[in-house]
């Protein structure tokens, strides 16, 4: 058995195949727009401005809309874009700003959309790693605001997600359509069972030593096509939502534990950036103070479900640099950021006895 322990996954929590007949006044006055995968925006020759400390799916979706992707530091010990190097970079090329909502931390969106708005730039708001309870149309404030409903993510649906816009004028591309099959529908069941049972913590114990597997990997994949979601994904949403609300998360319960942590070497990431703890957070982020305390910890409590998240910036994962806008500014703090960023698991699997042993292993 010593072979085989069981492990807590980093996050996810298991997925209804209840059918549901999906609500399009649920995000009003947003408007939403489903897709398979991807986004685009088309002009002539755009720069887009976004965190280098970021997933590289950011950079597939520049790439395959003909952008060129420019990347801004973080703030020194923040999950946020430094706002003067932000304005520094934005040239007559620029067409827009992402901000991404790491882990369910809002950037400061108002100071954003400010810039934006000054310099007549499109404002993209990243919200694949964020989902609401509750105020789903005050919860986002970009022009454009993309959910994804891949594996791991907030309200997983196993893939696709959707761009909610303010308005008609959207420029988004129309998808390819997908035909619906009984062959898709049995396809999709299964690999929800699958799932459902891989997140047993027994089960991800065995898959996470098979070797090859390569789970928690990051890496840039090309994004070829635009395709709408499918019907076996879309059908299961609203029931999901509803099962999504009911989700006891542990974000408090972690933030308590953490002031109550002598540890002064740790930031509560969630806390200094005065998150709103009525929103849950998809793992919670803390920094160390370098990477041999972060290495420490996270040998004792990946077990417990701690994880890396992208354990390098962007302009550091294979294949993207090439994609870059070469310029004098360098992501030094997304850099340090990457090296001293430990996350802590916040799913229904997370008892009071798992953050218990957390709070003991970094006392």
């Amino acid at each position: 058995m010593q072979y085989f322990p069981t492990i807590l996954r980093p996050a996810g929590n298991s997925i209804s195949l209840k059918l549901s007949e999906y609500s399009s006044d649920l995000f009003k006055p947003l408007q939403i727009h489903f897709y398979h995968s991807g986004t685009q925006h088309d002009t002539d020759c755009p720069e887009v401005l976004l965190p280098a400390y970021s997933c590289p799916d950011l950079i597939s979706a520049c790439v395959h809309s003909g952008a060129k992707p420019v990347l801004i530091d973080f703030i020194h010990q923040r999950p946020w874009m430094c706002l003067e190097q932000l304005e520094r970079a934005i040239t007559p090329d620029t067409i827009a700003v992402v901000a991404v909502r790491f882990l369910g931390i809002s950037e400061r969106t108002e100071s954003i959309r400010n810039i934006c708005d000054t310099h007549n730039l499109t404002f993209i708001e990243d919200s694949a790693q964020g989902f609401p309870l509750s105020d789903l149309s005050e919860y986002w404030q970009g022009d454009f605001n993309i959910i994804s409903f891949g594996r791991g993510k907030p309200l997983s649906l196993l893939g696709g997600g959707a761009v909610l816009t303010r308005n008609s004028d959207n420029y988004l591309p129309l998808p390819d359509k997908k035909s619906i099959t009984i062959n898709e529908e049995l396809k999709y069941r299964l690999k929800v069972g699958i799932y459902n049972l891989s997140i047993h913590p027994f089960l991800y114990g065995l898959i996470t030593r098979i070797p090859g597997l390569n789970i928690g990997k990051t890496i840039l994949k090309e994004l070829t096509t635009i395709e709408d979601i499918s019907a076996s994904i879309k059908n299961r949403f609203m029931a999901n939502y509803i099962q999504y609300q009911s989700i006891a998360n542990k974000s408090s319960q972690i933030n308590l534990m953490l002031q109550e942590t002598n540890n002064d070497t740790i930031i509560d990431l969630a806390e200094v950036a005065n998150h709103d703890f009525n929103q849950p957070l998809l793992r919670y982020p803390v920094l160390f103070s370098n990477l041999l305390e972060r290495d420490n910890a996270y040998n004792k409590l990946f077990k417990y479900g701690a994880s890396l998240m992208y354990k390098q910036p962007l302009m550091e994962i294979d294949g993207v640099s090439k994609y870059l806008k070469k310029t004098t500014e360098h992501p030094v703090n997304a850099k340090i950021f990457s090296d001293r960023l430990l996350t802590l698991p916040t799913h229904t699997a997370v008892t009071q006895e798992i953050i218990d042993k957390i709070h003991s292993a970094i006392e």
